[in-house]
């Protein structure tokens, strides 16, 4: 048998070496490399799965612009088309042509192994919304902005793969969000820092601890301080994607500048106390928009269990 080629000067590795040398560049290639030293090992994955399930059943949904007769992916296209000609915008008509559920299943698949090979030897936890939601019963109007429009075909069927095939964890009457927060402040409270939360949500930024954004390939630590920080800017500025109002006249970097400076989350919650105050807005009415915008740590407990107690 002939002997492999290999350059005059190349250099013959010892099985340990290589060994070594191939776990190197396995790390270089994942996300472990970011995480601190201590979380490396027995980390466990909290993911948002309602984001990944909805943007594979959108693009599974097919969704094209028909202009006379002609389809295109993007409207800009049909619109340029249509301009070319001098023709009528008003022909130009979005339809869909949903992929089968196979291929959305392979395609949503393909998002979680590729998430999974980033930190290969950490546990993933799938956390999904419960079809019931305690927040309609606190603000009947939320996520009022949605009704009427478009819901994507395979988001239910994806959903279901999701339970079945990965072990999905839902919480009946809590979103996808409250689950994630509840793991991870349950496993901090029992193992501090090895868990990590997966998301580009950035609400979630109102829980403590690790987030891993995978569309940015970034890894944030939110201290206690920062996590309620951020809850406190939300409750003061609303989040108008869910119809939630918030303080009228207050946007993000209002509310972000209101709470940078304070060093407590009394001081903090004093801050938005006052705000609301002076613009004329009742107590109750707070109570309210804090309610909704908390994303809860534990059962149990409310946004007020989490002010004072540095």
């Amino acid at each position: 048998m002939n002997e492999c080629i290999r350059p005059a000067n190349a250099e013959v590795l010892d099985e340990g070496t290589a060994s070594a040398i191939k776990k190197e560049n396995a790390e270089k290639d994942s996300l472990s490399h970011l995480l601190p030293k201590d979380v490396r090992e027995d980390l466990t994955v909290y993911v948002d799965t309602d984001i990944p399930v909805y943007k594979t059943a959108s693009i599974a949904d097919g969704a094209c612009y028909n202009y006379r007769g002609k389809y295109y992916k993007y409207k800009r296209e049909a619109v340029d088309a249509c301009n070319s000609e001098g023709g009528d915008l008003g022909l130009i008509k979005k339809e869909y042509k949903p992929w089968s559920e196979k291929e959305a299943a392979a395609l949503l698949d393909k998002t979680i192994s590729s998430h999974a090979k980033l930190l290969p030897d950490a546990e993933f936890v799938y956390c999904l919304s419960s079809p019931v939601n305690f927040r309609y019963d606190i603000f009947p109007e939320y996520k009022s902005s949605r009704k009427g429009k478009h819901k994507p075909k395979h988001r239910t069927f994806l959903t279901d793969r999701i339970k079945d095939k990965h072990s999905g964890v839902i919480f009946t009457g809590y979103e996808a969000d409250d689950v994630v927060g509840i793991l991870q402040c349950t496993c901090r409270s029992i193992k501090k820092s090895s868990s990590i939360i997966c998301t580009t949500d950035k609400d979630l930024l109102c829980i403590p601890g690790l987030h891993w954004n995978p569309d940015k390939g970034t890894i944030t630590d939110v201290s206690e301080l920062e996590a309620f920080r951020n809850f406190a800017a939300q409750v003061l500025q609303g989040d108008s994607t869910d119809s939630i109002p918030g303080l009228k006249g207050v946007g993000a970097k209002t509310s972000k500048k209101a709470v940078a400076g304070c060093d407590s989350t009394e001081s903090m919650w004093g801050v938005v106390q006052k705000m609301y105050k002076d613009k004329g807005e009742t107590e109750e009415y707070l109570h309210q928009m804090a309610s909704m915008v908390w994303i809860h740590r534990a059962f149990g407990t409310t946004y007020l269990d989490y002010i004072g107690g540095e």
